[in-house]
């Protein structure tokens, strides 16, 4: 699957994070400085918007779970967490295909995990992106009253012990972004009149200005000049540029799992290696047509060699997702004389 956007579109190389605890209002905020409606995961500006909220309560109303987040009600609570990490796998697919694209960002988080944070800018700036961080401030007894107030909401406690929790990340996001790339906005009080007035303008000139200023990261200035150069439109299009071929001779990674002669798994030891590994004729043939009947079933595949990502969804509606070194490995697994779309195809049918 591909994107319509990629060089051409607008504000590329961008990724706004949003900090703020639940009754912060980044909603709110978020649609003055972006002009994000709330109903369409874009913004007039070309920001993808990452949020995994939109499919956390898709995934609770669908499984007929409560909006309410209490703690106490382990069985509960179990089962909402679950639909919670089902969400944040379907962001972070959205968000490596956006990244192939160079697409402009904005990450809504609530600011407590602060190296999940880091990790995820650190992520970005390396595939080219100038990062920047909006954090959206208000007091304990505004931010209770407003989570009281929502849909879907946490209890007091919790709410109390995450609002002091980011609080306390302040000093360490100004750090990592530094000041010219921080900006704390206090959302505590209710504007009217020439004050909401020029409360709005002032958000819409802050996201005006982060995402059309020039690009400064020197990495997605040369991805740029490349693809330019290349006639590309997606940062992939140069892994193919760049694409050299395979070593005939593998060194195998312990606990990695390959085909033998008869198209079965088996678990590589310390050390082994292997020539060429090649399918047989006739698995070949076998495999290839499992993962035709898998494709047009509606099965898709989408893979990042650059990332690395491999995300994997199923005609039964299975969905899987593998990033990093899970994704090397899968990878890595796959022979030389079949396509790794194909290969995983036919082997996820037994995952």
């Amino acid at each position: 699957m591909k994107l319509i956007e990629g060089i051409n579109d607008k504000n590329i190389f961008k990724a706004v994070f949003l900090a703020g605890g639940a009754g912060s209002g980044k909603s709110f905020i978020t649609s003055k400085v972006f002009g994000y409606d709330g109903k369409v995961a874009v913004s007039p500006m070309g920001a993808k918007i990452l949020n995994s909220d939109f499919f956390f309560e898709r995934f609770l109303k669908k499984e007929d779970l409560s909006f309410v987040i209490d703690m106490t009600d382990v069985e509960t609570y179990e089962k909402q967490t679950a639909q919670r990490r089902k969400a944040k796998d379907k962001v972070n697919l959205q968000q490596n295909m956006y990244i192939d694209g160079m697409l402009p960002l904005i990450i809504d988080g609530t600011g407590r995990d602060v190296e999940k944070i880091v990790d995820t800018k650190t992520l970005l700036e390396q595939a080219g992106y100038d990062t920047a961080m909006i954090f959206v401030n208000t007091s304990l007894e505004v931010a209770l009253e407003r989570n009281a107030k929502r849909d879907r909401k946490v209890d007091a406690k919790l709410a109390t012990d995450m609002w002091y929790e980011i609080q306390n990340n302040i000093g360490i996001f100004q750090r990592e972004f530094g000041n010219s790339n921080f900006y704390i906005i206090d959302n505590s009080e209710i504007l009217t009149g020439k004050e909401y007035d020029e409360f709005e303008l002032y958000l819409f000139k802050l996201g005006e200005k982060i995402l059309t200023q020039p690009l400064q990261n020197p990495i997605g200035k040369r991805i740029v000049q490349q693809l330019r150069s290349t006639g590309g439109k997606y940062i992939s299009d140069l892994i193919k540029e760049n694409t050299q071929e395979k070593n005939s001779m593998v060194t195998l990674k312990e606990g990695q799992k390959v085909l033998d002669e008869d198209g079965n798994l088996y678990e590589i030891e310390k050390g082994d290696s292997l020539q060429e590994s090649k399918l047989s004729s006739s698995i070949l043939r076998d495999y290839e047509k499992r993962a035709n009947a898998e494709r047009n079933a509606g099965s898709t595949v989408e893979i990042n060699h650059r990332l690395p990502y491999v995300a994997v969804t199923l005609s039964g509606g299975d969905e899987y997702f593998f990033q990093g070194e899970e994704a090397s490995d899968l990878l890595d697994e796959v022979p030389d004389n079949i396509n790794e779309e194909d290969y995983i195809l036919a082997v996820a049918q037994g995952w």
